[in-house]
């Protein structure tokens, strides 16, 4: 068995960065900033329920296989996605 060094945080293989990102996105995009962290928790259950309806949330899940796929033929260095 080949072991390969690769870092736990990488986008690579850790698809929830990705999530983060969307929502980070959707709040920096939203016209009227939320002020209050009730504010924030709110909107950033809109924003995942929205992201969902999107269909965003799966074809992150379903490119995971593909992205493995990718790592291993360029021996497991950093990918484009």
């Amino acid at each position: 068995m080949t072991n390969f060094f690769w870092p736990g945080n990488s986008a690579d293989f850790n698809p929830i960065k990705n999530v983060w990102a969307m929502l980070k996105a959707g709040v920096f995009n939203f016209i009227r900033k939320p002020k209050k962290k009730n504010e924030l928790k709110n909107f950033l259950k809109r924003q995942w329920k929205k992201d969902e309806i999107n269909g965003k949330h799966k074809k992150l899940i379903d490119s995971f296989g593909k992205r493995l796929e990718e790592l291993k033929k360029k021996n497991f260095q950093k990918i484009d996605y």
